[in-house]
């Protein structure tokens, strides 16, 4: 426990060296702050210390840093695996789409479910979209409803606020059609409720006289 209130403290230390400013801080002052990244990423002994570094890169979202999190991507321990893409995530790192794939082809569903709540704040529109349809696919319940939900349903209610009929007519209320037909129950009660409160009746009357009589 003494090494992670010593590795808070220079953690501390050294967000408030960069809050300084790049043109306030001296070479040996640059040495020390990556000394300091470099001590907590490559601390083997505990990973909440790797982890609880990688989320200060994650919250400083310097480019510069992204090596240190590059090294962790593949880390022994899910969750600094997953601290390091999401650090890697904040500065739109190049490689960031192929690593969080490999990750989430290899990760369990704990995993998985972190991977995808962290492409839906930080990730690009391609990352989000991929790993949307490979949870929809999951047999984790966790997965498909939170793919569901910061998938297709967040984007009818940008739409609805909006107000992009053009959209939500054309893609998005037949999108929840079909989806009103799909194996998994809760995402066809989900589509059926979010029909009606589209006032779709048209729409979502017929289902629910379907789902009704079976």
């Amino acid at each position: 426990m003494k090494y992670r209130a010593l590795i808070a403290l220079a953690l501390a230390l050294l967000v408030a060296l960069l809050a300084c400013g790049d043109e306030e801080l001296k070479e040996n002052e640059r040495q020390e702050i990556n000394r300091i990244i470099s001590t907590g990423v490559g601390f083997e002994d505990d990973p909440f210390v790797r982890a609880e570094t990688l989320r200060v890169l994650e919250v400083l979202a310097d480019p510069r840093l992204d090596a240190f999190a590059r090294e962790r991507v593949e880390d022994a321990s899910p969750m600094v695996e997953v601290a390091a893409l999401r650090a890697l995530m904040a500065t739109r790192n190049s490689e960031i789409e192929r690593l969080a794939l490999a990750s989430y082809g290899r990760g369990d569903a704990a995993t998985r479910l972190a991977l995808l709540d962290a492409a839906m704040e930080y990730g690009p529109e391609s990352l989000r979209k991929e790993l949307c349809d490979q949870a929809l696919r999951s047999k984790s319940l966790k997965l498909r409803m939170l793919a569901f939900e910061e998938g297709t349903l967040a984007e009818v209610d940008r739409a609805v606020r909006d107000k992009d009929e053009q959209k939500l007519k054309v893609e998005l209320i037949p999108r929840l059609s079909t989806l009103v037909d799909s194996e998994d129950f809760h995402i066809a009660a989900a589509s059926l409720r979010k029909l009606r409160e589209l006032g779709r009746k048209d729409r979502a009357e017929p289902l629910l006289t379907r789902f009704e009589r079976e």
